[in-house]
């Protein structure tokens, strides 16, 4: 009886505090796809719903925040900077508060690392490479 009410409550916790986990991911989550054709797609998807507040405390635009995501943004192949086609902003589909900023170009031949960095985005963020 006393193990059906800790798994009971064991459930219950997990149900209310893994919603909360899973919605604190961060501000932007990375998603970098290598595709056999040589080329690459880096989404950027940003949660407009907390946009870091200025000193102000007026809320950042999000056109401005994007720009500067974009601006700031570093992707390398072996330690060298690469450089990316014309960013897309969509909005994603069935998440009205996120928006993706997607970065493309051409992978170069023969690589064994890649890596990505911006100083505009706080805090941390979640990176899922595929390819």
């Amino acid at each position: 009886m006393i193990a059906r009410r800790l798994l009971a409550v064991l459930f219950l916790a997990a149900g209310v505090c893994l919603p909360l986990f899973a919605h604190e991911l961060g501000l932007i989550q990375v998603e970098a796809t290598f595709q056999k054709d040589g080329t690459y797609v880096v989404d950027l998807l940003v949660d407009r719903e907390h946009l870091p507040l200025q000193v102000s405390g007026a809320a950042t635009s999000p056109d401005v925040f994007l720009r500067g995501i974009e601006s700031s943004a570093v992707l390398s192949f072996d330690g060298k900077p690469a450089g990316h086609g014309k960013p897309e902003v969509t909005k994603v589909e069935g998440k009205p508060n996120v928006t993706r900023l997607r970065l493309t170009g051409r992978t170069p031949s023969e690589v064994s690392r890649f890596t990505f960095a911006d100083n505009a985005i706080l805090g941390y963020f979640v990176l899922k490479l595929r390819s």
